[in-house]
């Protein structure tokens, strides 16, 4: 109750704290409920100030790095959006996350702006789950809070309890874990926040948990109940203290976290909830200077309305979507059990489909009212009619826009699909220059290039315009290229057979031509001597550009040519007409062998041409080389590759290279051929070189259990040398182990090797050691059994292995009649019928183990005389009955001072 008052005071203290600060954060929240874009049912709701989903809401400021947060007196700062109504008035939310996927899908999440009334928490303890305000929020609260759309569109929020990372966080420490959400069974679509989301940066909230530690400000909220009250109120969070069964968390007036002792205080209610994605079609900016993507910026949604619905009426010819340039005009029907709600119809322009992520949009305007059947509106700049569908998209859907803060609804978006004709444009011959889809209404446009038709001999052509005329579209049309003509007038060339010019004029078509110049002449060649013969082609009316050539009939003239040997030698000589080819008719040429080389006939040179004067051919001969024997062989004599090679030619090795196989001193390498390659002089063998090299191995030095100490590379004939400290092995509960020497004895490298450690194993001393029953005294008439447990200071679990035996006064004892022996070091039992036996006095005990022996002393007692059992007077029997009646009262005052005490401290904790 202390606590309690104490808390009270605290409070009242806090609020006149918060008082000043609160003072000038007071115009800007109750400022905030000015709305200018819904003030009616009629209110503008336009591109400029509405969103597709909450793509445009902005995310709360980080309060530790944001300047404008910084102060310790700041507010929470972020985007609001209004949702549902209390008590009459509309609810305003903060936006904790424009789009989220923590809490189950793709949602809004958001956290109420005010206290809406006090509640208790629960009667009973600190669960969230199960509890009153559970309850209460899921039940009466989202039903009267919200309209049935509004509460359709609220998501089942979903989220695992967890553990916090840090285990010295403050989270950790004071909660251990944080609260989750529709667990076991229920469903939670309003709810409180859990602490770590009231301590989260990433909605706008304070890390920070008390006043000292600054920025204890940024959570505040103001009571919704009672607007005229200027002071920040206490809100529950879900979370509890750990390991307790009463306390709770708060956040209290100070923006700090608080504890409650008891559950079922009254104190302020903060709903938070999620809102399903797909639920939302718009966001529209109703403060007065909001701007998208701003904090301080007021939103209301537009929620899918199932019942209300638009169509675009198909198939009557009469309705359907008209474009005229850039103005569409679309028809419509408004249905669904909401239709009478209905408040307008709107037309939508998007990049992208309008669901689809990314999407902007381009145009968003009213269309019509819900009385109406059509509207018209003007594209945007920029959207031409062939990209209707793909570059961007419209559609048409029915809303309700409500005044103020209050919630729209909207039919789900239609998709507006254009009225078009197949419209042709065609050349003269009937080509397809053009085919292209245009919506009713539309004036086609040709975008080819422009139509050509091929000139004939008498005309040229030029385009003239389209057969019928341009209109329009009402129907599919075909339109026509047409051409105007021109009469042509041709050039006409008379020219030298060698192309120079000798006149040159314009004649009409189908006029002749006439030469007037001077009669051609042709110089004489080597060849002919020349006569002019006339014109080709042969003079003809004009039809077309014309050249007409000179032409002459000519002589063939004849020349001397000579056939001769390599020497000089003439072999034949004769005439021949210019422009036949030259043949030898004699026998064919020959050239004697010499050593080296034989030499065949391989024709004239120069090589054999038409006659263009007078030529002599020289006979040329080709010459083959003499071929030898070139062999490879291996070292051992081993042939690797024979053949033949030309004389004068160096010889190639085109074989595997050769290699030679290691022993255990080398290794080898070919070294190349013996004697050296040098060209071909006759028959040669090769013999292939090898260098080697002194192989190396592997010496490894490993431990007795195999643990590798050393290992590296020692030269064959070499002697290794362990470089390391010296091996060691652990002492174990028998032996210790002195290191020895390598096995097997280290030798001369001749192959890899392994030298192994040995040690010498050293036994441990022992002792046994009576650790129970040394040295007893033992009296008769108690018939009670003697124990000795004797312990092995070495591998006591092996102590009763060895044990062998008893003796007492050097006569061995009877097991099992006289004695009893069991593990647990070794426990040896005297049975009391045994003991009776023994004399009275002192007796030796040994016990006798197969590696040594202990002994003890025993003394026996004699049995203790009989008395004379004498009952206490009546008196006597009184007091004791006395006593215990006062004994067994105090124990009853005892039992109820320490329940009242209990109690007590119970109530102040």
């Amino acid at each position: 109750m202390k606590q309690r008052v104490k808390a009270v005071a605290r409070r009242i203290v806090a609020f006149l704290l918060v008082a000043a600060m609160t003072v000038m954060l007071f115009p800007k929240i109750t400022g905030s409920m000015t709305v200018s874009a819904a003030e009616s049912a009629s209110a503008v709701k336009n591109k400029d100030n509405t969103c597709l989903g909450t793509s445009g809401i902005a995310g709360p400021k980080d309060p530790r790095t944001d300047e404008d947060t910084a102060g310790a007196s700041s507010p929470w700062s972020g985007s609001y959006v209004y949702f549902g109504q209390n008590n009459g008035r509309p609810i305003r939310f903060r936006v904790l996350a424009p789009k989220t996927t923590t809490y189950g899908g793709s949602t809004l999440f958001l956290d109420s702006d005010e206290t809406l009334l006090r509640k208790r928490f629960n009667n009973r303890n600190n669960v969230w789950n199960g509890s009153e305000i559970q309850s209460w929020l899921n039940d009466d609260f989202i039903t009267n809070a919200f309209t049935s759309l509004e509460n359709s569109s609220i998501a089942v929020s979903k989220v695992e309890s967890k553990t916090y990372d840090d285990t010295t966080s403050y989270g950790y420490n004071e909660f251990k874990a944080t609260t989750g959400l529709s667990q076991n069974g229920k469903e939670d679509r309003v709810f409180l926040l859990d602490a770590s989301e009231a301590m989260s940066p990433a909605y706008g909230y304070s890390p920070n948990h008390t006043s000292a530690e600054g920025l204890v400000n940024c959570r505040i909220k103001m009571n919704y109940t009672d607007p005229s009250y200027p002071f920040p109120d206490d809100w529950w969070l879900r979370s509890a203290i750990a390991g307790s069964e009463y306390q709770l968390k708060y956040v209290g007036s100070d923006g700090c976290l608080r504890n409650d002792n008891h559950a079922y205080s009254s104190i302020g209610v903060a709903p938070a909830l999620n809102i399903d994605q797909s639920s939302i079609i718009f966001s529209s900016i109703i403060s007065d200077t909001g701007k998208f993507n701003e904090v301080g910026t007021e939103y209301k949604l537009t929620i899918k309305d199932p019942n209300l619905s638009i169509s675009v009426p198909t198939d009557d010819p009469n309705r359907g979507v008209t474009v005229s340039g850039s103005t569409v005009t679309i028809p419509y029907d408004i249905g669904g059990s909401n239709k009478g709600e209905a408040t307008r119809a709107s037309v939508l322009v998007t990049d992208k489909e309008w669901d689809a992520s990314g999407a902007t949009i381009l145009y968003y305007d009213a269309l019509g009212t819900s009385t109406d059947t059509s509207g018209t509106f003007t594209l945007p700049e920029g959207c031409v009619i062939s990209g209707w569908g793909t570059d961007y998209h419209v559609y048409v859907l029915a809303e309700v826009v409500n005044e103020g803060e209050a919630t729209d609804y909207a039919s789900v978006p239609v998709p507006v699909k254009l009225t078009t004709y197949t419209i042709k444009f065609v050349d003269e011959d009937g080509t397809e220059l053009q085919s292209s889809q245009v919506a009713y209404g539309e004036t086609p446009k040709y975008t080819g290039e422009t139509p050509t038709k091929k000139p004939d001999a008498q005309h040229t052509y030029t385009f003239a315009g389209w057969t019928p005329e341009i209109v329009p579209v009402t129907g599919d049309t075909t339109y026509t290229a047409t051409y105007s003509t021109t009469v042509n007038e041709y050039t006409i060339k008379f020219v030298d057979e060698d192309g120079t010019e000798l006149q040159s004029g314009k004649l009409w078509y189908g006029e002749t031509p006439t030469y007037n110049g001077e009669t051609p002449s042709k110089k004489a060649d080597a060849q002919y001597t020349y006569t002019f013969a006339g014109w080709t082609p042969e003079i003809a009316k004009v039809t077309g550009d014309a050249t007409y050539t000179a032409t002459y009939a000519s002589t063939v003239n004849e020349y001397t040519i000579k056939f001769v040997d390599e020497d000089g030698t003439e072999l034949q000589s004769g005439k021949v007409a210019y422009g036949e080819t030259p043949k030898y008719t004699g026998e064919t040429p020959t050239k004697k062998a010499d050593a080296q080389y034989t030499y065949v006939f391989a024709g004239w040179t120069p090589e054999i041409i038409k006659v263009t004067g007078d030529a002599t051919y020289t006979a040329k001969y080709s010459n083959t080389a003499g071929e030898y024997t070139i062999k490879f062989v291996d070292e051992d004599g081993t042939e690797l590759q024979s053949g033949k090679v030309a004389y004068g030619e160096t010889p190639k090795y085109t074989g595997e290279t050769p290699t030679k196989k290691a022993d255990a001193q080398y290794t080898y390498a070919f070294a190349g051929w013996t004697p050296e390659i040098a060209k071909v002089t006759g028959d040669a063998t090769y013999k292939a070189t090898y260098s080697n090299t002194v192989g190396e191995y592997t010496i490894k030095f490993v431990d007795e259990d195999g643990t590798e100490l050393q290992s590296g590379k020692v030269a064959y004939g070499e002697t290794p040398a362990y470089k390391g400290a010296a091996p060691a092995k652990a002492t174990d509960t028998r032996y210790t182990y002195t290191f020895t020497d390598w096995t097997p004895e280290i030798a001369k490298v001749t192959g890899d090797a392994t030298y192994k450690a040995t040690y010498k194993a050293e036994l441990i001393p022992f002792t046994y050691t009576i650790v129970g029953g040394a040295n007893s005294s033992w009296k008769k008439g108690t018939g009670a059994d003697l124990v000795v447990t004797v312990k092995r200071s070495v591998e006591d679990e092996l102590c009763f292995s060895h044990f062998t035996g008893v003796e007492i006064d050097g006569v061995a004892s009877v097991r099992d009649t006289q004695y009893d022996a069991k593990s647990g070091s070794a426990v040896i039992t005297l049975k009391n019928s045994y003991l009776e036996t023994l004399g009275d006095g002192t007796h030796t005990i040994r016990i006798i183990f197969d590696d040594a022996e202990i002994s003890t002393q025993l003394t026996i007692q004699a049995a203790d005389k009989k008395e004379v059992v004498v009952s206490p007077k009546t008196g006597d029997a009184q007091n004791i009955a006395v006593l215990s009646v006062i004994m067994i009262l105090s124990a009853a005052v005892c039992l109820v001072a320490l329940k009242s005490n209990k109690k007590r401290r119970r109530m102040e904790w």
